[in-house]
């Protein structure tokens, strides 16, 4: 699979958790609440699997727009970097040109 296709279906997994974050926040009592489904953010075209998060996490790995989250063994060594993982998700960064990726991130 090539590197754009890749990226171009991690955007896309990014919107849908984009949207799932904005439910949840009509619903949820509160940031820590829980934890939440998100869809892992990898770059696998038939990867449907789901990331808990609770939303100060998910909003963490938002912070950082080269920043995608992922299940633990899904990241792509010749296309990302871990910067951090535990038992639930794997946060890697990309290694692409920053604004390659501004014009994939829906907040901005």
């Amino acid at each position: 699979m090539s590197l754009s296709r890749v990226a171009a279906n991690q955007a896309l997994f990014r919107q849908i958790n984009e949207r799932i974050e904005e439910k949840t926040e009509e619903i949820a009592f509160g940031p820590d609440a829980e934890l939440w489904e998100f869809l892992c953010e990898c770059g696998a075209e038939n990867c449907v699997e789901h990331v808990q998060l609770s939303m100060a996490e998910y909003e963490s790995v938002r912070a950082d727009p080269t920043h995608f989250v992922l299940l633990p063994g899904h990241e792509l060594p010749e296309a990302e970097v871990v910067q951090r993982e535990n038992e639930r998700f794997t946060v890697v960064e990309k290694i692409v040109e920053e604004t390659e990726l501004e014009q994939t991130d829906p907040r901005r």
